[in-house]
């Protein structure tokens, strides 16, 4: 038990420490390093999968004319909305992960520039690597919206609450399942 306490005060000291060494050297604003890239990583991420799950719903519902949605057609649903919107938005987010990464020298270089550097020097295919991994964490949206659809049917009525018990354990169920896949695409 002490063991394991010195590892968290260790641990802690150490996220302490990165804090200061990086308000000290780079100041506040180092923080927010290529913020504007993943405001459009996440707009391009979010936007293209909600756009392309609701538009395959309505798909279904009303061309296949199919009335209630079952477990599996809410994950083919998600499946292809996920994979889509991971390989669409994928260059974003490598991009913005190049622009934080970026050493102090090269802070000031612009998201255009980053973006022209990395074709010049790698080419288009740079733009896609780690897409295999976001491909696999397409199961998380695919667990949390089958538990949300089937946790949301089981309520009388959709008020906030019961919608936000089904979205949080939906949520939580897929954190669960996904996180070893996550912690491994990092370790990558």
């Amino acid at each position: 038990m002490q063991a394991m306490d010195k590892s968290s005060d260790e641990a802690k000291k150490s996220v302490t420490y990165h804090l200061k060494k990086i308000l000290r050297e780079d100041g506040f604003l180092h923080f927010y390093k290529g913020l504007q890239m993943a405001l459009i990583a996440t707009t391009a991420s979010y936007g293209s999968y909600f756009f392309l799950y609701r538009m395959l719903k309505n798909l279904l519902s009303n061309i296949f004319t199919i009335k209630t949605l079952t477990k599996r057609h809410i994950a083919l649903i998600t499946a292809i909305a996920g994979s889509l919107s991971a390989a669409f938005a994928n260059p974003f987010w490598f991009t913005n992960t190049r622009m934080a990464i970026k050493n102090k020298d090269q802070s000031k270089v612009r998201m255009r520039e980053t973006i022209r550097q990395i074709y010049k020097e790698e080419g288009i295919q740079a733009f896609y690597k780690g897409v295999v991994p976001n491909m696999i964490l397409v199961l998380n949206p695919i667990i949390n919206f089958v538990f949300y659809e089937t946790i949301k049917k089981n309520f009388p009525q959709k008020s906030f609450w019961s919608i936000f018990i089904a979205s949080s354990v939906g949520k939580l169920i897929a954190t669960l399942a996904t996180y070893p896949i996550l912690t491994l695409r990092v370790k990558l």
